[in-house]
């Protein structure tokens, strides 16, 4: 399929600190470039499933754009994404599916294995999707939840499909999972 703008292209999407403590606001930063150069970039996000507010995001010295959420208390879920805008008006998001996509953080909540001992994996997902995953009517399903993966508190990675596999008759009970 021709398009004739595709929007800008958006890469290397990151926040930080990967897991932040309560209170303590979290950088996004992504980079953006278009021929028709970038004239609105936004960063979306939404706190437990709530409803999206946005801010603007501004070029650091580094050509990376970057805009700052707000602290939040402890256990807190934030799903994000980031809108752009090209000077012809073309948009474009990153992850792709804008507000239904995998990227997300969750605030401290003092849960994670930090001992070096063994690797600690964090998956964030949208409680509504973790709701919907383990409906009944869902319990045959290989549709992949959209779903954030913490690796150690450190390395992160966004918009991971995540499905149940078991058998029929576990998929729906939480202590067969």
């Amino acid at each position: 399929t021709a398009i004739t703008n595709a929007g800008p292209v958006l890469t290397g999407l990151q926040h930080s600190p990967a897991v932040p403590d309560a209170g303590e606001a979290t950088t996004v930063s992504i980079d953006a470039s278009d021929l028709d150069g970038i004239s609105n970039l936004r960063l979306f996000y939404s706190i437990n499933d709530g409803s999206f507010q946005n801010i603007a995001m501004s070029p650091g010295s580094d050509g990376r754009y970057r805009a700052n959420v707000p602290g939040q208390n402890t256990g807190t879920i934030v799903r994000f994404y980031v809108r752009g805008q090209d000077g012809a008006g073309a948009t474009s998001f990153f992850p792709s599916a804008g507000a239904s996509g995998g990227a997300f953080y969750k605030v401290q909540d003092g849960l994670a294995n930090t001992s070096g001992l063994r690797q600690n994996l964090r998956i964030i997902m949208s409680e509504a999707d973790r709701q919907f995953l383990f409906l009944n009517t869902n319990r045959m399903s290989n549709d992949r939840m959209p779903v954030t993966v913490i690796e150690d508190e450190s390395v992160v990675y966004y918009n991971v499909g995540l499905r149940l596999k078991a058998s029929a008759a576990g998929r729906y009970l939480s202590d067969r999972y």
